[in-house]
Order: C-alpha cells, then sequence, then structure tokens
C-alpha cells in the first residue's frame, strides 16, 4: 500500500488515533462553488448523478478548488429508491418527492433484489470516472482506499469485489 501524504480521513474513519480531526463538507461540490453552479444551470442533479463524466467534473473540482484531502463522490442517497422502480424528483427548492411512497408491506416487498451493477451502474461507471479523474494525487489514494468502508451492503451481502479493480489493494486496518 503507497504511503498517503495525509491519511487523517481514513484513520478517523477507521476509528484510529489521528494528527487532527479531519472534517466532512456534506455538500462539497455544493452551490457555493461556481464550477458546480455552472454544470447545475444545465442539468437537474438526477442528470448529474446518474452522468458519469458531470459526477468526475464536480467532484474533481471541488477536491481541485478547495483543497480537501478526501473526495467526496457527487451522488444522491435516494439513487437506489429510482433505480428500484420508486419514482423520484429532486425538485429544486423542495427536495426529494416520491410519486409512489413505500407505505404498505407489498410496497416494500418490491424493492427486494438491489444490485448495484444492475440498477445504479452509473454510480459504478462514476467512481471508475473519479479515480480516473484525481490520477495518482493524493486525494485519488485516499478516495481508493476510503471507498470500501463506507458502503453500507444490505444485510447478508459483501462489499468485496463491489467496484474495485483488478490492482486496487484495499485493506482497511
Amino acid at each position: 500500500m503507497t504511503q498517503l501524504e495525509n491519511d487523517s480521513f481514513l484513520r478517523a474513519c477507521w476509528r484510529k488515533e489521528a494528527e487532527f480531526t479531519p472534517v466532512w463538507f456534506m455538500r462539497q461540490a455544493g452551490r457555493y462553488l461556481e464550477s458546480y453552479r455552472r454544470v447545475r444551470a444545465k442539468n437537474d442533479v438526477l442528470t448529474i448523478c446518474k452522468t458519469p463524466e458531470l459526477v468526475a467534473k464536480v467532484t474533481v473540482a471541488a477536491v481541485d478548488e478547495l483543497g480537501v484531502d478526501a473526495a467526496i463522490l457527487f451522488a444522491d442517497i435516494m439513487l437506489p429508491l429510482d433505480a428500484l422502480g420508486v419514482k423520484l424528483d429532486l425538485v429544486d427548492g423542495t427536495g426529494p418527492v416520491i410519486e409512489n411512497p413505500v407505505t404498505t408491506m407489498e410496497d416494500l416487498e418490491k424493492l427486494k433484489g438491489f444490485s448495484p451493477k444492475d440498477h445504479v451502474p452509473y454510480v459504478l461507471d462514476s467512481v471508475r470516472a473519479v479515480k480516473q479523474a484525481l490520477d495518482e494525487s493524493p486525494a485519488h489514494r485516499l478516495f481508493r482506499r476510503a471507498l470500501h468502508p463506507c458502503f453500507l451492503p444490505d444485510r447478508g451481502q459483501s462489499i468485496e469485489g463491489f467496484c474495485e479493480d483488478e490492482d486496487d489493494d484495499v485493506q482497511p486496518a
């Protein structure tokens, strides 16, 4: 494993002692960045989330412009619902609007069988695009190693092989 210039973020994720406590910018590629506003002026949030090139552009721009230690993938937590058929729209000024909310056990049963490769391949492609766009910067190495412990698989599922290249040496300590 390559030594990182600053591994404080990962050390904190793994509950190890770190030189300082890293800060997580929830909206790292947020509306305060001019580069994001330019992309957003031409695209709605779901379009950005489903377009790997746009995800990479806004994710990497935040790293470049803010000088942060870790890249935070531009995505929305609601994407799996949309992929499973729960009609979703992200409305400006309102937030997520769900056309067919899950209100019954029957609705819940319909959500089984989620597969990232089948339901949200654009997220996996976005991860690859961000990794490529970051090249070998410290944030890239950190992004590669932080990726795995951040995914929360469903009961009984493994994150093994979720989105890794053959040469990835991701090994949480």
